[in-house]
């Protein structure tokens, strides 16, 4: 009896600690994003020997897989990788086709906290790898810039439209320097793991 009442009174104090635990959200968010540039006239300017282009976006897909930390309740911090997948026209080069990728940091804030729908707003910073089938090899470069927009929390899953407005300059010998000014739109999916 003595073992009961003793295992009934331990039940009773830990039960307030288990609720608190089974309550609290977990830190770790996964994400998942398909995109395109939102305006695609002459915002791919590239510097070559043969002199200077300016490209436009024909079609893209732009594919983001994303990992967070709940830094604080409504601020987190974390990596992505972004794949993009593209067709640019030139004036003098016609179309070439090109891929992009991205290793970096991100972070993003949401406002207000209690609510279903929220703001989010932040910022990225990552290094680039550019390839086209006019260069023989790949130039590298980084990508940069802030990130926003409205996100709806259904559970465990939020559904976030956002904006990337940033720059990416990449550096090589052929061609010498490549600069993307292209503002993307996101649909994501995330998940609180």
């Amino acid at each position: 009896m003595k073992k009961l009442r003793a295992l009934v009174i331990i039940i009773l104090l830990i039960q307030p600690c288990l609720n608190r635990i089974d309550a609290q959200e977990s830190k770790h968010i996964f994400g998942l994003g398909i995109g395109r540039v939102a305006y695609n006239d002459d915002i791919v300017y590239a510097n070559t020997s043969a002199g200077d282009f300016w490209f436009k976006y024909n079609q893209d897909i732009i594919l983001n897989f994303n990992y967070a930390y709940k830094v604080f309740p409504y601020f987190r911090i974390g990596g992505y990788f972004e794949y993009e997948k593209a067709k640019m026209e030139s004036h003098t080069l016609g179309e070439v086709e090109g891929s992009r990728f991205d290793v970096g940091l991100h972070y993003l804030a949401e406002y207000p906290g209690d609510t279903k729908f929220r703001l989010q707003l932040g910022g990225y910073f990552a290094f680039s790898v550019l390839s086209n089938e006019l260069w023989d090899e790949s130039i590298k470069g980084m990508s940069y810039g802030m990130m926003g927009g409205p996100c709806f929390y259904a559970g465990k899953f939020s559904f976030a439209l956002h904006v990337h407005a940033g720059m990416s300059p990449y550096f090589g010998d052929e061609p010498e320097d490549v600069d993307i000014l292209a503002p993307k739109v996101f649909l994501k999916v995330y998940y609180n793991l």
